[in-house]
């Protein structure tokens, strides 16, 4: 081998052993990108399920446990519903006025919005004229107020079980199935309300 063709071994070696170290750094870079690509990844999931994880834990629980689903009780609620008829005022301590015929128009035609005021003016004074304004009160979704009046009509002697029938009804559409349980079982021998309070304890 003379000179100039060992001159060009030495060259094609040492190219061979640049393009292996260029070969070998680029591998190299490639698996550090790809290993700090896979240690974000780790990260963004680890984040990601600790804010999973307490979002569950302080996400409220609607439905203790013994509890029917609220769903259920809602529509529950809306299957067993209506009005309290309305009929003239028993009480001679309210002499009714012209607003008198207007709160019956109204409240027969469902028109509870129209009769609401009304019935304030009366309520006061007069426990029929309070149980027909806590209905009015639930039928247009104004369960607050209206828990006030029937919590207050469970002290009448003559609406006692009309009002536990409401206020049953009204924990019901809030999805508390124990004190909506606690309601009916007191009204499970009421001549008016029995026959519906068993059933209903019963899909409970």
């Amino acid at each position: 081998m003379n000179r100039e063709d060992h001159e060009l071994e030495n060259i094609v070696r040492d190219y061979g052993r640049i393009r292996l170290k260029e070969q070998l750094e680029n591998t190299h870079q490639k698996w550090q990108r790809q290993k700090r690509n896979l240690r974000l990844l780790y990260i963004g999931l680890g984040l990601l399920l600790l804010t999973l994880l307490a979002w569950l834990s302080l996400k409220p629980n609607s439905n203790q446990p013994g509890q029917t689903p609220i769903a259920q009780t809602q529509a529950l609620y809306e299957q067993y519903f209506e009005v309290y008829p309305i009929q003239n005022l028993r009480s001679t301590d309210v002499t009714p006025d012209s607003s008198w015929n207007s709160i019956v128009q109204n409240y027969r035609a469902e028109r509870f919005d129209d009769c609401i005021p009304l019935l304030r003016n009366l309520a006061d004074e007069n426990s029929q004229a309070k149980l027909y304004l806590a209905c009015a009160l639930l039928e247009t979704d104004q369960f607050d107020e209206a828990q006030v009046l029937l919590a207050d009509l469970q002290q009448s002697n003559i609406y006692r079980e009309d009002a536990n029938w409401y206020l049953a009804l009204l924990y019901l559409q809030k999805g508390d199935s124990t004190k909506t349980k606690e309601l009916l079982e007191g009204l499970s021998q009421n001549a008016s309300y029995g026959a519906r309070a068993t059933i209903m304890m019963e899909e409970l």
